[in-house]
């Protein structure tokens, strides 16, 4: 609960400055990841997957800003992937997508104003933290031995998610109206059941995804001179 709290006081702060900077629509292209009871390598490079999404960011000044986005990326693993398996022994797999809608806060740490008094353009870029609160779907086909066909589903299993996002990246302008980011994502969701196995796992620790990629975005509008123009 303290989590939650401190996520959405995150990105509810940025909302009482009142710096308006600039509207940018986007597109992200990269690759997901999932962390779980069939994924016993923290990064299992053969279950690197797809991941497509687009975005609207809204910048209240040169450090702080919401960006809304929808996500989509696919996902899997497979209890084969663990060290040492061994013929005979537990052979789960699961494969599936995920719809991912969330809201983040952005703090951008060297953000400054890409345009002088006089109203001359200056290529900025910046490192950047993101915190966000969503909401994520999961389409999933687990898929077992038919010895153990008994064990699933679990009474428990669900295929909605609450989401944390916590991204890191970096944002460069490109041009004056072309704008470039790339990150690396960790959604915490509360829940062991991304892959459809709590119980006939470990029930101890939660499943997580994640999203890498590079997002390109278009600048629709920009506080020039005090108000919104290009």
């Amino acid at each position: 609960m303290n989590t939650l709290k401190l996520t959405t006081f995150l990105l509810i702060f940025p909302l009482l400055l009142t710096a308006q900077r600039s509207k940018e629509v986007g597109a992200f292209v990269g690759v997901s990841q999932y962390q779980g009871d069939l994924a016993p390598s923290p990064i299992a490079a053969n279950e690197t997957k797809p991941a497509i999404g687009g975005a609207y960011r809204y910048l209240f000044n040169s450090n702080f800003g919401i960006r809304g986005t929808a996500t989509w990326g696919k996902y899997s693993g497979q209890d084969r992937n663990r060290i040492g398996f061994i013929e005979g022994e537990r052979d789960w797999s699961v494969s599936g997508s995920i719809l991912e809608l969330a809201v983040h806060s952005e703090w951008n740490f060297f953000g400054t104003t890409r345009y002088n008094n006089t109203g001359l353009y200056a290529r900025q870029y910046s490192p950047f933290i993101s915190v966000g609160l969503g909401v994520a779907l999961a389409n999933m086909d687990l898929i077992v031995p038919s010895d153990d066909r008994n064990k699933i589903p679990e009474p428990d299993a669900t295929s909605t998610f609450l989401v944390v996002p916590i991204s890191a990246g970096l944002r460069l302008d490109i041009t004056e109206d072309f704008v470039v980011t790339a990150e690396f994502g960790s959604r915490a969701i509360f829940s062991d059941y991304l892959d459809g196995v709590s119980k006939n796992g470990n029930p101890k620790t939660n499943d997580w995804y994640f999203f890498t990629g590079i997002s390109l975005f278009y600048v629709l509008e920009e506080l020039v001179g005090g108000k919104f123009g290009r």
